[in-house]
């Protein structure tokens, strides 16, 4: 079986998007706004890409704590609307001939699985995500296991397919705009980067046989 395995934030989108997340969880929430202040103002002034994806974690499950998947829906909603328009188009149609043909398609990102599950619902693509820990349907506000970020997420996509039970799985290829993807896209055959043109340099010196697309 032939997979194609995309991230998403500055990948299938042109740009972060947690941002857009945090930002209607506030408004389903305003009287959360004040506990996850401090968090949103670390995370502004943080240069270290693991603190920082530690912060969005926290800041969101502040935000979730205590509620059920429906009652996440009006924050979804607007969160899918704002999205939307930053998909890349080429790589979606990308996407879909890659269905068409028979391949399996795993959007493999940090960002929350909740998220990503309700924006891509009714499509045929794998998401392996971060999780947040659900008890008796109400989320927890902790993560569920590790966050989907560097080397672990290249050890949940192998998981994955692990549990599936494939055999003569080919990676063809993965898509990734992020340095902290390297393990991740070291399982594919190709790989292709969204990169700045400051970046391409060291992108080809970490992957010399990657593809660097830039942005």
């Amino acid at each position: 079986m032939k997979y194609v395995a995309l991230d998403f934030d500055g990948t299938i989108t042109t740009r972060d998007t947690i941002r857009f997340l945090i930002r209607e969880l506030i408004r389903l929430r305003p009287l959360q706004a004040p506990g996850v202040f401090s968090l949103l103002t670390r995370m502004v002034m943080s240069y270290s890409p693991d603190s920082i994806q530690e912060l969005k974690n926290r800041c969101v499950g502040k935000l979730i704590k205590g509620l059920s998947e429906d009652q996440l829906v009006p924050a979804l909603e607007r969160f899918c609307n704002s999205v939307r328009p930053l998909f890349r188009l080429d790589l979606i149609s990308y996407i879909n001939k890659s269905l068409a043909d028979g391949k399996k398609i795993i959007v493999a990102s940090a960002s929350p699985a909740f998220a990503l599950r309700y924006l891509f619902s009714g499509q045929d693509l794998i998401i392996i995500a971060t999780e947040f820990e659900v008890m008796g349907k109400i989320y927890t506000g902790n993560l569920s296991g590790d966050s989907c970020y560097g080397d672990a997420k290249a050890e949940a996509v192998l998981g994955y397919l692990r549990n599936e039970g494939e055999k003569d799985v080919i990676i063809e290829s993965a898509w990734s705009d992020a340095i902290s993807d390297l393990p991740f896209m070291n399982l594919a055959e190709k790989r292709y980067w969204y990169c700045s043109a400051g970046l391409i340099d060291k992108i080809k010196g970490m992957d010399p046989k990657a593809e660097c697309i830039p942005t």
